[in-house]
Order: C-alpha cells, then sequence, then structure tokens
C-alpha cells in the first residue's frame, strides 16, 4: 500500500515536472537552454533540473515558493497541481524580472570583485 502511495507521489512530481518544461518555454522560447532560464532567474540548475526532471519530491516551502516566482505561477500553484489534475495557475501579472543578459551580469560580478579587491588594498597602489 505505501509503495502504490510513493509511486502515485512520484507519478504527480513527474507530471509537474513536464508542466514546468513547458511553461519554462512558454514563459520565453530562448529558455529552451535551461542554463539560461535558471542565469536569468536566479534558480540553481541542479534544482531546476531535479523538479523538472521530477527526480525527488523533497522542497521545502520556501524552495517551492521561489519556484514558483521563477515560473511566474501563483503563489500556491504548485501544491494546488500536486492535490489535483488540474493545469498551472499563471500568475496574471509576471513580476519583473532584470533586463540585464547573461553577458552583462557576468560584467557586473567582475566589476563588484574588482571593487572588493581594490578596495582592499587600503588605498595603496603597486607600482610596476
Amino acid at each position: 500500500m505505501l509503495a502504490q502511495m510513493d509511486q502515485a507521489a512520484t507519478a504527480d512530481w513527474k507530471r509537474l515536472g513536464t508542466a514546468l518544461t513547458q511553461r519554462r518555454v512558454e514563459i520565453d522560447p530562448r529558455y529552451m537552454n535551461r542554463s539560461l532560464f535558471c542565469a536569468e532567474r536566479g534558480l540553481n540548475y541542479r534544482l531546476t533540473y531535479d523538479i523538472e526532471a521530477g527526480a525527488r519530491t523533497n522542497y521545502g516551502a520556501i524552495t517551492l515558493r521561489a519556484i514558483e516566482v521563477a515560473y511566474e505561477l501563483e503563489v500556491g500553484a504548485i501544491d494546488v497541481f500536486l492535490a489535483s489534475d488540474g493545469e498551472l495557475r499563471v500568475r496574471a501579472e509576471p513580476i519583473a524580472t532584470p533586463s540585464l543578459t547573461v553577458q552583462e551580469q557576468a560584467a557586473a560580478r567582475a566589476f563588484k570583485r574588482r571593487v572588493i579587491r581594490d578596495s582592499t588594498d587600503n588605498g595603496e597602489r603597486k607600482r610596476a
């Protein structure tokens, strides 16, 4: 009996993963590239892979809310989806996402590292 419940739960999570994958591409066709989606939406690649593959079922509430934000879903949409045979409930108005490209984000991180490194020199510059 317990094994049948586990199989049903796993099937629900796999169904969720399929729906999330479809949703990712609906948001932006460029997001066929999962890495790009993760970079622009601020999600960990492995987490995104796991939930889209239905690889595990032990996500915390905060993680599920972050996934809902990234996929532009209503709050609680994942819980409702898993408890029913319905569709994912999409937010009426998507949350604004950063408009920086991946390259611009990388440049901003490099600049931040340079500023931090320079500020730790205590104002003294090495002369070449």
